[in-house]
């Protein structure tokens, strides 16, 4: 069993972790810029005169992009 474990040690890439988090901060980043466009949008159709759709949904897309974050930092 101490075999197996050393040999996984041995094979794992470190630019594979470095690969997953680029990975990670380019999802987040995009979830982001998403609902601030969207809520730009939203708020550009509604013609409000203060931005609440924009702080809304970036607000609400920085909950969700920390949210994965976090799910897929504790899974491993």
């Amino acid at each position: 069993m101490k075999n197996v474990t050393k040999k996984m040690l041995k094979n794992k890439n470190p630019l594979s972790d470095y690969a997953k988090y680029s990975a990670l901060a380019l999802q987040m980043c995009v979830i982001i810029a998403g609902g601030a466009v969207g809520g730009f949008y939203a708020d550009k159709f509604f013609a409000w005169k203060i931005p609440i759709c924009t702080i809304i949904f970036s607000l609400l897309a920085v909950t969700i992009a920390i949210y994965l974050a976090v799910k897929d930092f504790l899974k491993k």
